[in-house]
């Protein structure tokens, strides 16, 4: 590498370490080398790989700033407090790094950088981390999810838009990931599962709970156990329900874009027509996907629990 690359002396550096010598991470050489060897020491020549100034300084690098840990794929790094993967690229323009997001998966953060290249220095750009592959959409950052999420008042709770329920989530410092523990339609159900596998994570001493003053025996049953739970019907909108031993009636609300809760009822047939009743008030007197669409009813049956 010729000398005359080095031409502006960095602020803060000694007289012979230059502006891009020091953004290269360019280290002075260590103790007991033979003499004539230069006085600044690339690490490029410590690996014996040939690695230009421009390479080196640009985003084209992965890792990042200190606390991030390095990842195999370009302009991609761990942030060690947001527990996440970051994203940046380079802008040759603004001759900063340029801020894309932030992600669950490493993979998610490379294909982001990817798309920003594409955009940034057009189709034929081909230092990307998957150069083989087209990628129209760019994959959606924890921000973006986030706001398909509503908060909680719970740790590790959020409401989930598109399954219509509470998520629950739990760092695991082991697998350095977020692990998914379980859907719930409740908040305080998931607020008490998410304490019952931290509890079984970290230890009973463990005090960043919900409820740190309750003793949680047993986890509350997830949206996904009840599923497994259910028994078929050959009706329309309902379920045999396994732990409480009885028929519910559901139904799809397209406005509140969620399961609407109809009632608890001892036969098939009087949860059918509950369901067929509220789907008339719903949707109409001329809508036909009913369980008895040759019947009127008037009154729906009573639900176990509440009075007529």
């Amino acid at each position: 590498m010729a000398h005359g690359a080095w031409s502006v002396v960095a602020p803060g550096c000694a007289p012979h370490m230059t502006m891009a010598a020091h953004a290269a991470g360019v280290r002075l050489p260590p103790a007991g080398l033979p003499m004539g060897m230069p006085t600044w020491w690339p690490p490029a020549c410590l690996l014996h790989t040939s690695v230009s100034v421009g390479e080196q300084s640009g985003d084209e690098q992965a890792g990042g700033a200190p606390g991030s840990k390095t990842s195999s794929y370009r302009g991609v790094s761990w942030n060690k407090s947001n527990e996440t993967w970051e994203a940046r690229l380079w802008d040759t323009q603004a001759k900063r790094k340029q801020y894309i997001g932030r992600y669950a998966s490493e993979e998610d953060a490379a294909r982001a950088y990817d798309y920003a290249a594409l955009e940034m220095h057009g189709p034929d750009y081909n230092k990307r981390n998957f150069p083989g592959e087209l990628i129209s959409e760019p994959p959606a950052s924890l921000g973006d999810v986030r706001r398909e999420h509503k908060s909680s008042r719970f740790i590790g709770v959020c409401w989930h838009k598109g399954a219509s329920a509470w998520m629950v989530q739990l760092w695991d410092p082991e697998a350095k990931r977020r692990k998914r523990i379980g859907y719930y339609a409740s908040e305080e159900d998931a607020a008490r599962a998410y304490d019952f596998e931290a509890v079984k994570m970290h230890g009973p001493d463990y005090t960043k709970r919900n409820f740190p003053n309750e003793v949680i025996g047993e986890p509350p049953v997830s949206l996904g156990d009840e599923m497994r739970e259910r028994k078929a019907s050959r009706f329309h909108g309902m379920y045999w329900h396994k732990a409480r031993k009885t028929w519910m009636a559901e139904l799809w609300d397209p406005e509140a874009k969620r399961q609407q809760h109809i009632g608890l009822y001892d036969s098939e047939e009087d949860a059918a027509r509950a369901y067929d009743h509220a789907l008339v008030k719903l949707r109409g007197p001329d809508y036909t996907k009913r369980n008895f669409p040759n019947e009127f009813i008037s009154e729906p049956p009573a639900a176990r629990g509440r009075k007529r």
